[in-house]
């Protein structure tokens, strides 16, 4: 489907080549006005001098041929020469010889040129050309540059129809990426609700599991951060009770920030428990880093 956009280029398009046209059109035809003026002056100018020269040696023969060869030249439809009371002395018609000149209707552009003999004028050439001839002539570079811009114009057209179906191909498989892109996003949003889910699911887990310790415990991540603690871990840290410990890094805690020797010597020897005990009072744990770093660290109250 053609868009409005394309339509008015191409309705602009036409308009400009139909002006450039018009205007090479006329000046096309001023210029083979002049140029057939020119050619004209000239015809007359070369047939003027040998008339006059064969009219000096008296050779009427020599006269009627150039008239026969004037009347052939290219676009000349009549050609004669008529003495001061207009009576034809030479014409391409033979049997026009000797009459009175008329010109015959539709005889086309007439030019005359006065005939002299030791400055004397003795007589007249005349001859017509056919605008006819011309006519096509101006008709037929008309026809071909219509045709050439039509042409160019149809070229146009179908170049600016190829690169309107190309922009539509590149925007609806920019509108497809978009919406792969949105689905993949989708899906993505959904997937990590559903770890969201399952991470909460498995600490809800793992505090039932810590609360039902008879020991005090305290588990630590990967990254030192307390994912659960029971109430006796709690207590014996002196928090009060109802205070989370969730998300907490172990220097943040109160009483486990003096514990960092014992914790680095877990970390460095997993699966071998690592004991600590206060010089402050009775406090004792014991650290044992998971050998395969799925559960973290384990702190126990002892």
């Amino acid at each position: 489907m053609i868009s409005k956009l394309l339509l008015r280029e191409a309705i602009l398009a036409g308009i400009l080549f139909i002006g450039g046209l018009c205007a090479s059109a006329g000046l096309l035809r001023r210029s083979f006005a002049a140029e057939n003026h020119l050619d004209a002056r000239r015809l007359e100018e070369t047939a003027a001098s040998l008339i006059e020269k064969a009219h000096r040696l008296k050779d009427d023969l020599l006269m009627q041929e150039i008239i026969q060869a004037l009347a052939r030249a290219p676009g000349v439809a009549l050609a004669c020469v008529v003495d001061g009371e207009g009576k034809v002395l030479s014409h391409n018609q033979p049997a026009e010889l000797g009459k009175p000149f008329q010109l015959p209707p539709l005889a086309g552009k007439l030019w005359t040129r006065p005939l002299r003999q030791d400055q004397e004028r003795w007589g007249t050439l005349i001859f017509t050309t056919s605008v006819s001839s011309t006519r096509k002539f101006w008709l037929e570079q008309l026809l071909l540059q219509i045709g050439l811009a039509g042409l160019l114009w149809l070229c146009f057209v179908g170049r600016s129809l190829a690169w309107e179906r190309q922009l539509q191909k590149a925007q609806a498989a920019l509108v497809d990426s978009e919406a792969l892109l949105a689905e993949e996003k989708g899906k993505q949003a959904r997937q990590e609700e559903r770890y969201q889910e399952s991470q909460r699911a498995g600490l809800k887990w793992l505090q039932s599991a810590v609360d039902s310790a008879p020991q005090g415990l305290v588990l630590l991540d990967q990254r030192q951060r307390v994912v659960a603690a029971n109430r006796r871990g709690a207590r014996c840290l002196g928090l009060e009770e109802g205070t989370s410990l969730a998300g907490k890094s172990w220097h943040e805690v109160p009483r486990l920030g003096s514990c960092g020797n014992a914790l680095e010597k877990s970390l460095a020897s997993p699966g071998q428990p690592v004991e600590w005990s206060s010089e402050a009072d009775d406090l004792r744990l014991q650290f044992e880093t998971d050998k395969d770093g799925i559960s973290g660290t384990w702190i126990t109250f002892v």
